[in-house]
């Protein structure tokens, strides 16, 4: 059923197929999508995005 509301609300097909044919990604779709994922997205959206920074600076030796 996870699948149904996330295409419902893709709008890339390329995204839906991902999703359908990755049981890793569907998993974690499914966790996110839940009622209460949303702070758990944001929250590890964020340190994803704070990590990928952190790596990507020319100063680090």
């Amino acid at each position: 059923m996870a699948i149904q509301a996330a295409t419902s609300r893709a709008s890339s097909p390329v995204v839906i197929a991902a999703l359908v044919n990755h049981a890793g990604l569907q998993a974690i779709a499914e966790v996110y999508a839940q009622n209460d994922g949303q702070g758990g997205f944001v929250g590890d959206c964020v340190d994803a995005w704070g990590k990928v920074m952190e790596l990507d600076r020319l100063d680090r030796s």
